[in-house]
């Protein structure tokens, strides 16, 4: 089983900035007695669900919280965390202190937030490509096959659940082999750089099955080809000839 990790397939990305959010610290904004809180915005005293959008968790920006006495200008209201929020869930507490008060500061509210991962990995097929044709064996990994993309996991759990190819095992003008794919396993599968020579290109298809630390599984397909020459000829997949199925997995 491979562990794709995200920065090794995106250079230059960091993995604290999130997907679909803000990497913005948690704030709190002060009511006054009576005030109003925007429609919508999350309100201390109230659960709140977020989604993950880094593998540190989430990013929330306001949480409201409305005074018993006195008034904003005269007191300080502060937030027990900042983020960002690991997956779970967090009590978060907003404390006030009155200028001049003898006494420190006090508890003012106290909300529940729930960090989720719901959203499943997205998977992208790289297209290797196998050449020359010159019926050698060639090891291809789940990371020559797909880059991954998880807002939340950057250690996707990523396999390969069978491999398939177009053309038959033994055919006309393709050298006269009687095994194509060897060794198929959980993280690599080994293919023949081979084609018919009267044909349209050799295409394989690799299963793969990707699932994050949260259990959300995406399946998809790799596709890997074997040109019929360098002159830009598009490659055709003449759907599967036969398939062979990849050992059962941990998590898979």
């Amino acid at each position: 089983m491979s562990a794709v990790s995200i920065s090794a397939l995106f250079f230059g990305c960091n993995n604290d900035e999130p997907i679909g959010g803000s990497a913005q610290a948690l704030v709190v904004e002060c009511v006054d007695p009576g005030g109003e809180v925007p429609a919508g915005e999350w309100v201390c005293g109230e659960e709140k669900v977020v989604e993950c959008t880094t593998p540190r968790g989430a990013y929330v920006a306001t949480i409201y919280a409305e005074l018993t006495e006195g008034t904003c200008a005269e007191a300080t209201v502060t937030v027990s965390e900042e983020g960002p929020f690991a997956l779970g869930s967090h009590e978060v507490l907003v404390t006030v202190e009155v200028e001049d008060a003898e006494a420190g500061p006090a508890s003012l509210c106290a909300s529940e937030l729930v960090v989720v991962d719901t959203v499943a990995p997205e998977l992208t097929d790289r297209l290797p490509e196998l050449w020359p044709p010159n019926h050698s064996f060639h090891t291809i990994t789940v990371d020559d096959c797909v880059a991954v993309e998880d807002a939340c996991d950057d250690e996707v759990e990523v396999t390969f659940t069978y491999a398939a190819s177009d053309e038959p095992r033994n055919d006309t003008g393709d050298g006269n082999t009687e095994e194509d794919i060897v060794n198929l396993g959980c993280d690599s599968v080994e293919l023949l750089a081979e084609r018919k020579g009267n044909g349209d290109a050799r295409v394989y298809t690799l299963g793969v099955r990707a699932v994050d630390a949260a259990g959300n599984v995406t399946e998809g397909e790799c596709h890997v080809v074997v040109p019929h020459d360098q002159g830009g000829k598009v490659p055709v997949d003449s759907g599967i000839a036969y398939r062979e199925e990849a050992p059962a997995c941990d998590g898979g």
